[in-house]
């Protein structure tokens, strides 16, 4: 009588130890469709202040990083990256002295930019580049 129901136990973890695991799963399953997916980017990265980027003091030599469709606003100068089409790097530049609504679009070739461009009287040389942001540095102040 006693090994019978010692082996009925041993039979019985097996089970169970099956359902817990299906229970688990289904309890996941709901919580994962009720809730739905998360963006992973919105989550994970810290969110960057709205306003402008602020680069009145750059110098010779400094790394000015533009955001994709954010403002970055230097002396005499208004910056803003659009991003990259057909292998050109698109930037928009506004001189507040000369009129502060109109936008000079500059699309830009990669190697060209790499090797030094003029962007409203300043030269600037692209660092690195992305989907969502570029590096320039500034090799030459204003004429």
């Amino acid at each position: 009588m006693w090994e019978g129901e010692e082996d009925e136990r041993r039979l019985r973890w097996p089970a169970r130890l099956f359902f817990t695991g299906v229970l688990f799963f289904i309890a996941g399953a709901l919580l994962y469709f009720l809730l739905g997916t998360t963006d992973p980017e919105y989550y994970w990265r810290p969110q960057s202040p709205t306003g402008p980027l602020d680069y009145t003091d750059a110098v010779i030599g400094e790394r000015i990083v533009l955001e994709a469709g954010r403002d970055c606003v230097m002396k005499k100068l208004k910056l803003v990256y659009r991003g990259v089409e057909d292998g050109r790097i698109r930037v928009e530049v506004t001189l507040p002295e000369l009129d502060s609504s109109y936008a000079y679009v500059h699309r830009i070739p990669l190697k060209k930019a790499k090797k030094g461009v003029r962007l409203g009287g300043r030269y600037f040389r692209l660092v690195s580049w992305g989907r969502l942001r570029i590096s320039l540095e500034l090799i030459a102040p204003f004429n």
